[in-house]
């Protein structure tokens, strides 16, 4: 189905035609260790996923992806650079910063799970959900390696309970193209207990 007039304000995409942003499925969470979206079409030169109010089960756990090609296994190498930013609850001088956040930076080739966002804290809380989205361009080209980004909200574990917003993007080290995207909370015992991820593809 169309995404209709709000794609632009959804996406930043002025310009973009009725139909041109087609919401492809729409996961609800159930207590599933991951979820996976597969079979990318050559429709769409971007895939959007819009993640809505997760909560894993387990406190201190990153919500991360992974990729394969068609009749592949996930752990494509990734490489990435990432940033992140926080705000505590009580605000006032001292109380935020931004650094580059090491645990999400993959500088040279990695298979492991890719870093999107934190929850650190509180995971049955309504209030410390993790919320954002990703980008993945060009994913079906058989030529090229594919850029995406991820911007996320989690919540970090110290004082005062700070609000996290992640800045990451990288390539996925690919030139075949790409047929499937897994997300999961990291840790082992983490299930994706509750919220929505809208998967989104643009011609």
């Amino acid at each position: 189905m169309p995404l209709g007039a709000n794609k632009a304000a959804l996406f930043g995409m002025g310009g973009v035609s009725t139909g041109d942003v087609v919401l492809l499925e729409t996961y609800t969470a159930s207590g599933d260790p991951s979820y996976a979206f597969e079979g990318f079409s050559s429709d769409y030169k971007q895939l959007v996923w819009q993640f809505v109010n997760l909560h894993g089960s387990v406190n201190d756990t990153d919500l991360t992806f992974q990729t394969k090609v068609s009749s592949g296994s996930y752990g494509i190498n990734t490489q990435s650079n990432a940033w992140r930013s926080w705000n505590r609850q009580t605000g006032g001088s001292g109380t935020q910063d931004a650094d580059a956040w090491s645990g999400a930076v993959a500088l040279t080739p990695n298979s492991s799970d890719q870093i999107m966002t934190n929850q650190d804290i509180n995971y049955t809380n309504a209030e410390f959900a993790v919320s954002g989205y990703m980008i993945l361009y060009n994913p079906t080209s058989s030529t090229y390696y594919k850029n995406w980004i991820s911007r996320g909200v989690g919540t970090l574990a110290s004082t005062n309970d700070p609000l996290l917003g992640a800045f990451i993007s990288g390539y996925i080290l690919s030139a075949p193209a790409l047929d499937g995207i897994k997300f999961e909370f990291d840790a082992p015992t983490a299930n994706i207990d509750t919220g929505k991820i809208l998967y989104w593809g643009v011609k």
